[in-house]
């Protein structure tokens, strides 16, 4: 047993899972919300019952340790679904932490080369693979896959990307994702700090205003291409999305949120 063996057993305990691969199955989009509740996390749908377990770590006598996590898909493309016609689709993390005592969720986009670092006690990381929120069209025959592979080791590492999560509302040309003076209503993200906005088609103009308690925290008047990085006031907990166009529904949006991990 050479020295970072012993130092990983040393580190966690015996039944830990410091690196997992897995094949996810595509899941259904999330059913959209009855207003006002905003679309949920996650966490919050049913399709989280299918998320794959990827990592999941305990240090010894909860000693909380640094840990780097990094994402990656198996082979060599990025993002290689196989079967099924054309969806749009997204894969998402799940990241569960334990820090003094406490336990957090955080969502993050799945992609090649996330890298990041955390000081924890206990983490586990789930992957789902799903039909992105608004999009009318069933699931393919046979449905998609995805392979899907993230590891964990101990101390700071060189960065590649940082963790982001992108929210997404993909509708079609029919059945928009926010027609003319059409609002909705997202959680923020845990763990966000600052965010960027498009949209389909870009000369779209959206209202963005994070709020607390149905109180407004900023007000941004914006066109959809492409937006400047917009701080997120400390106390803003959800984000208002309004269509201000007056001659143009929007097809698609995206609210793209960098994450302090």
């Amino acid at each position: 047993m050479n020295e970072n063996t012993m130092s990983l057993v040393s580190t966690f305990t015996r039944d830990s899972k410091l690196q997992g691969q897995s094949i996810l199955q595509l899941q259904p989009a999330p059913a959209a919300p009855v207003a006002p509740d905003p679309w949920p996390f996650v966490w919050q749908t049913p399709g989280y019952n299918q998320a794959i377990e990827l990592i999941s770590v305990q240090t010894v006598n909860n000693v909380p340790q640094v840990m780097t996590i990094s994402l990656g898909a198996i082979g060599s493309g990025e993002f290689t679904p196989v079967g099924g016609a054309p969806t749009p689709t997204e894969v998402v993390a799940i990241l569960e932490l334990g820090i003094g005592g406490i336990a957090y969720r955080v969502e993050m986009d799945f992609m090649n080369g996330v890298q990041f670092s955390v000081a924890a006690n206990r983490l586990k990381l789930n992957a789902l693979y799903r039909v992105l929120p608004g999009w009318p069209g069933a699931i393919p025959t046979p449905p998609p896959t995805y392979n899907a592979g993230a590891a964990l080791g101990i101390g700071v590492v060189a960065h590649g990307r940082q963790p982001q999560r992108t929210l997404t509302h993909q509708g079609t040309v029919g059945v928009p994702a926010l027609a003319i003076g059409a609002l909705e209503r997202w959680g923020i993200p845990p763990f966000s700090k600052s965010f960027k906005v498009v949209a389909i088609p870009n000369n779209s103009t959206l209202q963005i205003d994070p709020y607390n308690n149905f109180i407004p925290s900023a007000d941004y008047a914006l066109l959809a291409y492409p937006t400047v990085d917009l701080p997120l006031p400390n106390d803003s907990r959800n984000l208002l999305v309004t269509n201000t166009s007056i001659i143009a529904n929007v097809t698609g949006y995206r609210i793209i949120f960098d994450l302090a991990l």
